[in-house]
């Protein structure tokens, strides 16, 4: 008969990030198997420098996964201060960057959150 770990993840307010190269950033509805193996591999202390243990824990291991029937989303903004590019000057630290007020520019970004759902997760 074949094992199992079976856990509950549950959160006032997730997100499955996906790629956000503007200003919105929205979420997948499951946890991928990246986020998934992260979370199994921190909770055992496989560093993310550990290449070779990270590519044998992704190897060996199977997910299934079920997700809350009514999922609420919530919006949330955040509000980024960052530099304008400047090509002819080099920073050598993000502080340094940040020194001249004269090229701040702020940025508002949306980020879409579930609120009070819950993921069962099967690991074989």
């Amino acid at each position: 008969m074949s094992q199992y770990l079976v856990f509950q993840l549950h959160g006032p307010m997730a997100s499955w990030g996906v790629d956000a190269p503007g200003e919105v950033r929205h979420s997948h509805e499951l946890p991928s198997r990246s986020a998934l193996l992260g979370l199994l591999a921190a909770a055992l202390g496989i560093r993310r420098d550990e290449e070779e243990r990270l590519n044998a824990f992704n190897r060996h291991y199977q997910f299934l996964l079920c997700a809350s029937g009514n999922p609420r989303w919530a919006r949330d903004y955040h509000t980024v201060q960052m530099p304008k590019e400047v090509r002819k000057a080099r920073y050598f630290s993000r502080r340094e960057e940040l020194q001249d007020p004269e090229l701040l520019s702020a940025l508002i970004s949306r980020r879409d959150y579930y609120t009070d759902a819950w993921w069962m997760i099967a690991v074989s």
